[in-house]
C-alpha cells in the first residue's frame, strides 16, 4: 500500500467521524429542546406531571392488592406455629441477600422487597396467633 492510499484511507475516516460527530450532536440538541420544552410547558400549566418511573412503580403497586399473611408465608389459614416458623424460614431463605448476591440491581431490590413482605407477614402472623 502506497502512500496516496494510506493518505485516502486516513481522510475518509477523518471525513466520516466529522459526519457522525455532527450527526451525534444534532440528535442532542434536538433531544435538549425537546426536554426543555417539556420542562417550560409543565411550569407554565402549574400541574404537577410525574416522571413516567414513578407512574409505572405505582401501577405494578396497585395491580397486586396486598395478600394475606397466611399466602404470603404459603401456610394454611389454620396452620400451627411450628409450621408457621418453618414456612417463615423456608420463605425468607429464598430472598436473603447472600442468595441474590450475584443478581441484578433489579432483582436483588425485588429481593428485599420481597423479604420484607415476608417479615411483614411473619409478624402479622405473630400478632394474631401470640407466639414469640
Amino acid at each position: 500500500m502506497g502512500w496516496l492510499e494510506f493518505a485516502v484511507i486516513v481522510g475518509c475516516c477523518l471525513v466520516g467521524f466529522i459526519i457522525m460527530n455532527a450527526v451525534i450532536d444534532a440528535r442532542r440538541a434536538k433531544a435538549e429542546g425537546q426536554q426543555k420544552d417539556r420542562d417550560a410547558k409543565k411550569q407554565s400549566s402549574g400541574s404537577k406531571e410525574e416522571d413516567p418511573t414513578k407512574k409505572t412503580d405505582d401501577r405494578q403497586r396497585r395491580s397486586s392488592p396486598p395478600r394475606a399473611w397466611w399466602e404470603t408465608l404459603n401456610v394454611d389459614k389454620n396452620a400451627s406455629t411450628e409450621q408457621i416458623k418453618t414456612a417463615f424460614r423456608k420463605e425468607i431463605s429464598k430472598y436473603h441477600p447472600d442468595r441474590v448476591e450475584g443478581l441484578g440491581v433489579e432483582l436483588r431490590e425485588l429481593a428485599d422487597r420481597m423479604a420484607k413482605e415476608v417479615n411483614h407477614a411473619y409478624t402479622l402472623a405473630k400478632q394474631q396467633r401470640g407466639f414469640k
